[in-house]
């Protein structure tokens, strides 16, 4: 299970210096359904998570739903990439 860290100290975005690449997939089954992982509190999350240093988006991507599902992908599979800068 994930830990989950609120922001007690109301940390602004100046007093975060670290920046955290993550990658998430949609994956549908023949029916059309997404998969989600699903945990113990209820909460729902598209399979993903962290790009490791050195790793490129697609590596990651493999890599993380490898990791969470056991299904092996090659690149071809991949549908496209969307990208977004979050901010505080």
């Amino acid at each position: 299970m994930k830990k989950v860290v609120f922001n007690n100290a109301n940390l602004g975005k100046n007093d975060i210096n670290k920046e955290v690449r993550k990658v998430r997939a949609l994956i549908f089954n023949k029916e059309g359904q997404v998969m989600v992982s699903e945990f113990s509190d209820g909460a729902h999350i598209l399979p993903g998570g962290k790009i490791d240093k050195g790793e490129t988006i697609e590596e990651a991507l493999k890599r993380e739903i490898r990791e969470e599902t056991g299904i092996l992908i090659s690149e071809n599979e991949i549908g496209g990439a969307f990208f977004r800068n979050s901010s505080l």
